[in-house]
């Protein structure tokens, strides 16, 4: 095991200080993301007896020893996922991730157009489909794929402005059937983003968002409205907040998650998370941001089936429940994760983790209850523990570390399994991200 520091992602707006709290940072300004990650353009630190090497160096070096061989023949020399902790006080922006063959394609196409990697317009950062999973570590908002028509239209009804009015004409005018429907989206979605078909774009509209914020007033605070009126009011001459209406409201309390394939259109809004994808820093945005915006390849990658968010009760993701640990994994095999408890003061073997209880509870599924020690569900592969509350000890084979609150382990592949257990008399918890192999 190799103590891992995370790579720190700061951002002037949206983020909050709930981060440098958690890792006991000493970081001035706002901080948005904190990678646990092998990616080229953004590797994290490991130190490795008393030598501080980053991530990708270290894999590049013993490939085998560090991921495994079975990860390499599938994924090459590269960890297959990136680990984030994420916070944030308002929307970070409303984006989508390309699919493999639009990752490849971007990629070759930026490349060879002589655009650096560093470039702030750069959309596509590798070849790479990015997936990805939220965990909720503390109250969590998002939203997340589109409406049906019907709950579309209602939102958008209640919008007294000439461009809501639009939308609802296009969504109302729907042919029957799925094609009709994903057309009607896409328009009513242009109509928000201000796209015209000559291929520009409208500025930004102040009455919009302020429409938006009078129809919110009553409304539930998770309801479509509600999170089209906290986009508005954070981006008040962005238009595109108008968009978040025709979404998928998410809310999820501490354990809660969500499935983000390449496709889906999403913008977290609020909250402290895990989040796991593959191992990709594409993202192209809409709006919601003062990062540049790619609208074209936006449009050409966004899924508009309307659909709901992909939960662990939607059969989708299999979730793992067991009295101290819940494991949340997806259908792909790059990823998944793990979020635990140990507590040294508890030793009945049907005692319940308040987080595990409620998803074990909500869902009806009932899983044979551990004792407050356990190996966790993934064995082998690259893994990365953090500390999030209390002491953990992590054993291994070959060695013993205990992690504080706000620290850090990367596990290699060499190490086939991992124990994870009390380090102190008060209780802890962990989140742990691995391959899903």
């Amino acid at each position: 095991m190799y103590r891992i520091e995370p790579v720190r992602k700061n951002y002037a707006w949206g983020s909050t200080q709930r981060l440098q709290s958690l890792f006991h940072l000493d970081e001035p300004g706002p901080l948005a993301e904190l990678w646990f990650s092998g990616h080229p353009e953004s590797p994290s630190v490991l130190d490795v007896d008393g030598d501080r090497i980053n991530l990708a160096e270290a894999i590049d070096r013993a490939p085998e020893f560090m991921l495994g061989h079975e990860v390499v023949q599938r994924w090459g020399d590269s960890l297959p996922f990136l680990f984030k902790i994420i916070s944030a006080q308002v929307p970070l922006s409303l984006q989508v991730h390309p699919s493999l063959d639009r990752a490849r394609e971007g990629f070759a196409r930026e490349s060879e157009s002589g655009l650096d990697l560093s470039d702030p317009c750069r959309t596509f950062k590798d070849p790479v489909a990015k997936h990805e999973m939220v965990v909720a570590l503390e109250d969590f908002s998002a939203s997340v794929g589109f409406l049906p028509l019907r709950k579309q239209i209602a939102a958008l009804s209640m919008v007294e402005h000439p461009l809501a009015h639009r939308m609802v004409e296009v969504l109302a005018g729907a042919d029957k059937g799925k094609t009709g429907a994903r057309n009607a989206v896409n328009q009513a979605f242009r109509i928000a983003l201000g796209w015209e078909e000559d291929g520009t774009c409208r500025e930004g509209d102040p009455s919009v968002s302020q429409a938006i914020i009078r129809a919110s007033f009553g409304c539930d605070p998770g309801s479509p409205l509600a999170h089209a009126a906290r986009a508005a009011e954070a981006f008040p001459a962005d238009r595109s907040a108008l968009a978040i209406a025709m979404m998928n409201p998410v809310e999820l309390q501490q354990g809660g998650s969500v499935f983000i394939p390449t496709g889906i259109v999403h913008a977290y809004l609020s909250g402290t998370g895990a989040e796991i994808m593959t191992n990709s820093d594409n993202v192209l945005r809409a709006g919601l941001t003062g990062k540049y915006k790619d609208l074209p390849r936006f449009l050409e990658n966004m899924d508009c089936r309307p659909a709901p968010p992909l939960d662990p009760s939607s059969g989708l993701i299999k979730m793992i429940l067991q009295a101290d640990v819940v494991t949340y994994r997806p259908t792909l095999q790059e990823f998944m994760l793990a979020y635990g408890h140990v507590d040294p003061r508890c030793q009945e073997p049907d005692h319940w983790w308040a987080v595990s209880d409620r998803l074990r509870q909500a869902q009806a599924r009932f899983a044979q209850a551990v004792g407050p020690q356990h190996v966790l569900a993934s064995q082998g592969g690259p893994r990365v523990i953090v500390c999030l509350e209390g002491i953990v000890r992590c054993r291994t084979n070959s060695q013993v570390l205990d992690l504080k609150q706000g620290e850090a382990a990367f596990i290699p592949a060499s190490e086939k399994s991992v124990t994870v257990s009390g380090g102190s008399p008060a209780p802890g918890s962990y989140i742990l991200a691995s391959c899903a192999l």
